[in-house]
This record gives C-alpha cells, structure tokens and sequence, in this order.
C-alpha cells in the first residue's frame, strides 16, 4: 500500500510526453522542463498524446516508482496548457471547502502545470 504526506503535490505534465521513457529520461523532464527535483516526494503526472496511457512518476525512502495505466476504452481529459488546468483546479476548488491562507490559484496552476515540448511518439 502507498500512502502520502497531506503536503504532496501532484504536478501534472500539460500537453503530451512520450511515455516509452522509463524512470531516468522521466525524471530529466521533472528536472529541465518542469524546473522541480524528482527526488522532492511529489507526483509527477505525464500523458501521451492520444490520452489513453498516464505515467506518475514519485520517490519514496526505498527509492524511485513508475506507475502506468493504460485505459482499455476512451480517453483521459488531459490539460494541454497550465490555462486548462487553472480551469480544472477552479472546478475541484469549486466542490471543496476553503482554507484560510495559502496560494492563490493561479500560483497553484503555475506550480502543477508545466508545459512540455511536443514529443513524436
């Protein structure tokens, strides 16, 4: 069973990234594109281009996971840039109580959505 802190983040690659990367190509793409150590404990989200697979990619004490689904029908609603995901956190923000304090949403849209440059697969 994996279980995570309340402070995790889960930052979410917009756009689309080649998914027959493995653990090491991944983290470099947390490193360069998303400016963020792989290693912080947080989640880190990728899609391929015709949204049917997701790749998360976190670090544990033990060391490094790479977890993969693939749908066997439809298609994930995969944010192509960090304003479609600014969207989707209003509409989560919507349904959940508010705290006092913290980021702004669009620091909170900043901070998990990153664009990657377009991969060919």
């Amino acid at each position: 069973m994996l279980s995570f802190l309340s402070n995790t983040r889960v930052d979410l690659a917009a756009g689309q990234t080649d998914l027959r990367k493995s653990f090491d190509p991944l983290a470099e793409v947390v490193r360069g594109s998303l400016q963020v150590d792989p290693l912080s404990g947080h989640l880190f989200v990728f899609s391929k281009q015709r949204r049917h697979r997701v790749k998360i990619l976190f670090w544990d004490k033990s060391g490094g996971w790479l977890c993969a689904q693939r749908l066997e029908s439809g298609t994930l609603g995969w944010p192509s840039s960090a304003d479609e995901v600014l969207k989707l956190l209003r509409m989560v923000s919507a349904t959940q109580p508010r705290s006092g304090g913290g980021r702004s949403e669009r620091d909170c849209a900043e901070s998990q959505s990153h664009n990657i440059e377009s991969e060919e697969e």
